[in-house]
């Protein structure tokens, strides 16, 4: 099948989950269980928002350092000034799924003709690591300067050498 054995994104299958679960609300409605079953499914939601309420409450909210997508994007376009293969990082959610930026520079190439140099120093980081949610940026360290020592390096490579497992493999 030729996909590769990094997590996906799975909404392809939405219109078959809507379904099925049309199907079993349906069958439901059927049984005299239905009810007693809606009834369960209701409660337990409730017990949910409630008590991720109280926890919301007491403790806070922290949103996780995740780029958002225009944020993405604009890395991936600034990425294509560059002829680099790899970049240091230490941003946590790129450091775990690198396919994100692979994506989507396979989505968004470089311009024909646009001019392109090798830096071997790029780093991207948190813009504003003291803000809860900082943007992600792409610099060019200096000669001089250590990339983050929780930094690591990562593949940026539209199509990366094996990003299709051998046969037999998967």
């Amino acid at each position: 099948m030729r996909i590769p054995p990094l997590p996906q994104y799975f909404f392809g299958t939405f219109a078959l989950h809507a379904v099925m679960a049309w199907f079993a609300v349906d069958a439901l409605r059927r049984w005299r269980a239905g009810a007693l079953a809606g009834v369960i499914y209701g409660a337990g939601c409730a017990v949910l928002t409630v008590s991720a309420m109280f926890v919301i409450h007491a403790r806070g909210f922290e949103r996780p350092r995740w780029p958002t997508l225009g944020n993405s994007v604009a890395i991936a376009r600034e990425l294509n000034r560059f002829t680099d293969t790899t970049v240091q990082t230490d941003v946590a959610l790129l450091q775990k799924n690198p396919q994100i930026l692979r994506a989507l520079r396979l989505l968004l190439p470089p311009e024909p003709g646009a001019a392109q140099r090798e830096s071997g120093r790029l780093l991207i980081t948190v813009s504003e690591p003291e803000l809860p949610n900082g943007k992600i940026q792409l610099i060019e360290l200096s000669s001089d300067a250590a990339p983050p020592t929780n930094s690591q390096t990562l593949d940026v490579t539209p199509l990366p050498k094996n990003w299709v497992p051998e046969p037999g493999t998967w």
